[in-house]
C-alpha cells in the first residue's frame, strides 16, 4: 500500500475524479491482459486534514482516520463483493461534503453510498462514502451497481490482504502520462 500526503494547494476535484477514473482505467487494461491469478484490484481511501512532518513520517488525526478507513472490514467486504470491479473508492464525509458533493469535474454524488465503517476496538465510527466504479454484485451476477445497493455481499476478509503502508509527499503533481503505482507521481494544483 501506499499513503500519498498531497501538498494544500492540489486540486482535490481533479484527484478524486480524473486521478480515479485514470487509475480505473489502467487498472481494466492491465486486467484484461492478465490471468486471474495476476489481476490487480485496489481499495482506495481519501480524506482532507492537517498533517505534520514527524520523525517516523506524517502525523495527525488525519493520518489515523485514513488508515481506518483503508482497512475497515465495511470497505473491505464491499469490494469483495464485486467480480467485475478494479477499484473501490472511500472518501471520508469531511471529503465528501467538502468535494464530492460540489459534482465538479464530473463527479456524481449519486454514484456514493454512506458506509459506516465501525472499530469499536479502535474506537472509531464514522460515516464514509464508497464508490465502485462499473460493480457488479457477485451473488448470480446481478447487474445492480454495487455503489447502489446497500448490502454488498459479506465475503471473507482474506479476499482483500492488508498490506505495508509507505509514506510519500507528492510535491509536483500532474496528471498525463504513465502512472507509476509505485511512485504515484503527481497531480494538478489547482489553477493549473
Amino acid at each position: 500500500g501506499e499513503m500519498a500526503i498531497l501538498p494544500a494547494d492540489v486540486d482535490m476535484v481533479l484527484v478524486t475524479s480524473a486521478f480515479v477514473a485514470q487509475l480505473d482505467d489502467r487498472l481494466a487494461a492491465y486486467n484484461e491482459d492478465h490471468a486471474d491469478a495476476m489481476k490487480i484490484r485496489l481499495r482506495v481511501a481519501m480524506h482532507m486534514d492537517t498533517v505534520m512532518r514527524s520523525a517516523m513520517g506524517y502525523a495527525g488525526s488525519g493520518v489515523g482516520v485514513l488508515s481506518r478507513l483503508l482497512e475497515a472490514k465495511e470497505f473491505k467486504q464491499a469490494l469483495a463483493g464485486t467480480h467485475d470491479a478494479h477499484l473501490a473508492l472511500l472518501t471520508s464525509e469531511q471529503l465528501y461534503r467538502s468535494v464530492i458533493e460540489s459534482g465538479l469535474g464530473g463527479l456524481r454524488p449519486g454514484r456514493f453510498r454512506a458506509l459506516t465503517i465501525d472499530n469499536p476496538a479502535q474506537g472509531f465510527r464514522q460515516t464514509a462514502y464508497l464508490y465502485i466504479p462499473g460493480a457488479t454484485q457477485e451473488n448470480g451476477g446481478s447487474s445492480t451497481s454495487a455503489a447502489g445497493n446497500p448490502r454488498a455481499s459479506e465475503r471473507d476478509e482474506r479476499a482483500a490482504p492488508a498490506g505495508p503502508v509507505i509514506n510519500t509527499k507528492v510535491d509536483r503533481p500532474v496528471i498525463h502520462g504513465d502512472l507509476n503505482i509505485g511512485a504515484l507521481g503527481s497531480f494538478p494544483r489547482a489553477g493549473d
